[in-house]
């Protein structure tokens, strides 16, 4: 089925969706005053809104891609992880959604309404960054710990990978995991693409039988 084929790209799509959102709008300032924020609101509302809709089409890729995630874990025998992994990718997915609702939201009511109450502003923006810096990163924690995890408990496979994604799992938990963040765009499309060649290997020595 063509959806089967394509999901682990859904890990590449993501990535692509973030960063492209950045590039429309790359305002990423934590708790800016709010002056700061109505001047960034007014000079391009709707660019605000498509940087964050590019954000929520990103948070629906992303728990795409851990349902192949469980589906790749589970075929290594692995019970608990599969869950903790896909519940990783449903808990950082929902919380950038929720940042990028509260975007659009400060965004809608100054194209609406050509005003907001700049208490109203700062705290969207706040929630926004918050969501998406602060509580995101313990998402990513527990997709790509629990993805390292059972890597280390396979056999066959590059230990030094497990041992990276663990790395990279602990660093998101400490104060600094908004940081880390630039290691979860590299870890989750090769994640994703590693598994789309493992599927198609996989097709075609079916076909080769």
């Amino acid at each position: 089925m063509w959806e089967s084929k394509v999901a682990p790209l859904s890990g590449l799509l993501f990535a692509l969706l973030l960063i492209a959102s950045y590039l429309i709008d790359p305002n990423t300032d934590f708790m800016p005053p709010a002056e700061d924020v109505i001047a960034h609101l007014e000079d391009g509302p709707l660019t605000v809104m498509a940087a964050a809709y590019l954000r929520l089409l990103a948070a629906a890729a992303l728990v795409w891609f851990g349902g192949s995630i469980y589906e790749t874990l589970r075929r290594f025998g692995e019970r608990r992880l599969p869950i903790l992994a896909f519940g990783g990718s449903l808990l950082a997915g929902s919380l950038i959604a929720m940042g990028s609702v509260a975007t659009v939201a400060a965004a809608e009511r100054v194209l609406v309404n050509e005003a907001i109450d700049p208490g109203a502003a700062a705290a969207l923006f706040d929630i926004a960054g918050i969501a998406t810096g602060n509580g995101a990163p313990i998402g990513f924690a527990v997709l790509i710990g629990a993805a390292g995890v059972a890597v280390l408990k396979a056999p066959g496979f590059r230990r030094w990978v497990g041992w990276a994604s663990v790395a990279i799992a602990l660093g998101l938990i400490s104060p600094y995991g908004w940081i880390v963040l630039a290691a979860v765009l590299i870890w989750v499309p090769a994640a994703g693409l590693w598994i789309y060649r493992a599927k198609s290997s996989e097709r075609e020595l079916v076909g080769a039988r």
